[in-house]
């Protein structure tokens, strides 16, 4: 998932995506949709914390290097603002929440056209208390066709009717299909943690 913040933009998923996968996070590649672009990237961080613990900081951040893509492809990166559509999911005001994902299917591959096929999935149900503790919580919803593994990272919605604004409000971190639950992490972790990054950055160029 893409976000931008103060004029920022930054890839973010689930840490064990990356880890499950044995692969090292500077090794880690981010392609746009119907391009062979890799995303450039300026470096990585996680967030941390004294009080959560290491399951509640299932995060890494990657910043990117929006300028470059623009100057490589003439296309500006499509990135969701969290000035503008960010809301802490203990507090969102609704109770109805979205999943929007891509399912690691077997038929993902096509080899005729020799390039990946995603399936878009997109569960909706309600929050409740995870098992987890906060900042985790559990959407509840339907049983699914499609497998769950791959949807870790996804973002979590919600939509302010009144002002028909579609809100993000947490990153998924696991989910059992059969059931239809999903564990997700409050975004709020995720903005603190950038917050705190360009905090340094400030400091650090001043």
């Amino acid at each position: 998932m893409l976000v931008t913040l103060n004029g920022q933009f930054y890839g973010v998923t689930a840490r064990h995506v990356i880890g499950n996968q044995g692969a090292d996070f500077q090794d880690t590649r981010i392609l746009m949709p119907d391009t062979s672009v890799s995303l450039p990237m300026l470096g990585h961080f996680c967030p941390k914390s004294e009080m959560l613990e290491s399951w509640h900081l299932d995060i890494v951040v990657y910043k990117i290097d929006a300028e470059s893509y623009f100057d490589f492809t003439g296309q500006r990166l499509p990135a969701m603002n969290l000035g503008e559509h960010f809301y802490p999911a203990k507090h969102f005001p609704m109770e109805a929440f979205a999943v929007c994902g891509y399912p690691a299917t077997d038929d993902r591959y096509d080899y005729d056209r020799k390039k990946l096929v995603d399936h878009l999935l997109i569960k909706t149900g309600r929050i409740s208390a995870s098992e987890f503790g906060e900042p985790i919580f559990k959407l509840e919803s339907s049983a699914s066709e499609y497998p769950f593994n791959g949807m870790s990272g996804s973002p979590v919605f919600g939509v302010l009717s009144a002002i028909r604004r579609v809100m993000l409000v947490g990153l998924v971190v696991r989910g059992t299909e059969s059931s239809g639950i999903f564990h997700f992490i409050d975004f709020t972790v995720v903005l603190s943690s950038i917050l705190q990054h360009q905090g340094d950055q400030l400091q650090t160029s001043s």
